[in-house]
């Protein structure tokens, strides 16, 4: 008798060789991706490593390890996030949501962006608006802030996990949305009593609304462990820092006044003092 042999092979690398779009739909894989055109506005890229070749429109690409883009990044309608579980590169972000537990590099510019990097920022031209959440250093080389002013501030924080930050950030989130609920709920219950239907409802929002408050202050607590890593924490603008900028390292809070040039930031004594130039040369 023959025996039927069936050979299964995995592949490890995905080559999507067009526009992620309504025609290939979300992409999720367990491997490798390099998706050769654009991911469009709606759309999801999930996989270990990825490379996308064209422009992140508006779409949300997550990778398990590295994520590197060779076209941009343009958030859309509010919506747009790049997460990598090491480092992410991208030529360009514009309004969009940036993740790395690893360094993010920044080719030409970051505009109004929300950043979080566990270790290092590096934007090659000009870092504008947005909030950055980094646990390193921060190396802008041309242009930090806005030179003619903007409603939105460029604000950097430093000294603490940017992912418990980012938590944080939900959390308070949720505690406002549910206090609003709470409001609106307890107007309806009125006089009812706790066993009407809209009691039980005031009731429960106010045990979820402790609940959340207790693991907002766990989170508060675990952050101020971290503080010993401010030291460390560096901003380093070798060209133009604009009025208008507000930098945090730790529970230190510095605004910028005054345009500066060729500064770095760091903390000392529990505040935050300027440095120039930028980058110290070690004499040989």
């Amino acid at each position: 008798s023959r025996t039927l042999s069936i050979r299964f092979t995995v592949k490890r690398m995905l080559n999507v060789r067009r526009d992620v779009d309504f025609h290939t739909g979300n992409i999720f894989f367990v491997s490798d991706i390099a998706v050769h055109g654009d991911v469009r506005a709606g759309f999801e890229v999930q996989g270990n490593n990825i490379l996308v070749k064209g422009i992140i429109e508006g779409a949300t690409v997550r990778a398990r390890g590295s994520l590197a883009v060779e076209g941009g990044a343009r958030g859309s309608g509010g919506s747009g996030l790049l997460d990598a579980g090491d480092t992410l590169r991208v030529p360009f972000a514009e309004s969009m949501e940036l993740r790395a537990h690893g360094n993010i590099l920044i080719e030409k510019f970051c505009l109004h962006s929300l950043v979080y990097a566990a270790t290092n920022l590096v934007v090659k031209n000009r870092l504008q608006g947005g909030t950055v959440h980094c646990n390193g250093l921060v190396y802008v080389e041309t242009h930090l802030g806005n030179p003619k002013g903007t409603p939105t501030a460029t604000r950097i924080n430093m000294g603490y996990d940017p992912f418990t930050m980012r938590k944080l950030d939900r959390l308070e989130q949720h505690i406002r949305e549910l206090q609003d609920s709470l409001t609106h709920i307890a107007g309806i219950a009125g006089n009812l009593g706790s066993d009407s239907a809209p009691g039980k409802r005031l009731d429960n929002a106010r045990k979820k609304l402790n609940r959340l408050i207790r693991l907002r202050e766990a989170l508060w607590a675990a952050l101020t462990e971290d503080e010993a890593r401010a030291a460390l924490c560096r901003v380093v603008v070798p060209g133009t820092v604009y009025p208008g900028v507000e930098i945090s390292i730790g529970k230190a809070f510095f605004e910028v006044e005054h345009e500066m040039n060729n500064v770095s930031f760091s903390l000392a004594d529990g505040s935050i003092v300027v440095t120039s130039p930028a980058i110290i040369k070690k004499k040989a």
